[in-house]
């Protein structure tokens, strides 16, 4: 029932039918592979280009899953496509992630620096 849910919640979100704040998001592991899904329903086309980009320039894995999952979150949470998001969605990501406490700076957006997650 639980993974239906998310599976359900991610088409939604996707689709730009609902949009969660990105406190939610980034609070939240429903849904859980919010870039790939992003990617594949709401902008393919531009989610190719940057990881063609990314090839070019030797970008490694986690700068990569980080970088992907914070443009998805302003996207799912802003609407739009990759070229929509502006400096003050960035900045509010920004704003919104700092206060969060070490326990929900979380798995979807920074998977692999949990370590480094702030306040300390």
């Amino acid at each position: 029932m639980i993974h239906s849910l998310g599976a359900g919640l991610g088409l939604l979100i996707y689709g730009d039918v609902i949009r969660p704040s990105l406190v939610w998001l980034l609070a939240s592991q429903v849904p859980r592979r919010l870039a790939e899904g992003m990617a594949r329903i709401r902008d393919d086309s531009s989610f190719s280009g940057l990881a063609a980009v990314w090839d070019t320039l030797g970008v490694g894995f986690h700068p990569r899953a980080t970088a992907l999952h914070q443009i998805a979150a302003i996207m799912a949470a802003k609407g739009g496509l990759i070229r929509d998001i502006t400096v003050g969605d960035c900045l509010q990501l920004q704003d919104v992630t700092a206060p969060l406490p070490a326990t929900e700076c979380r798995q979807v957006l920074w998977p692999h620096r949990r370590h480094e997650c702030w306040p300390r």
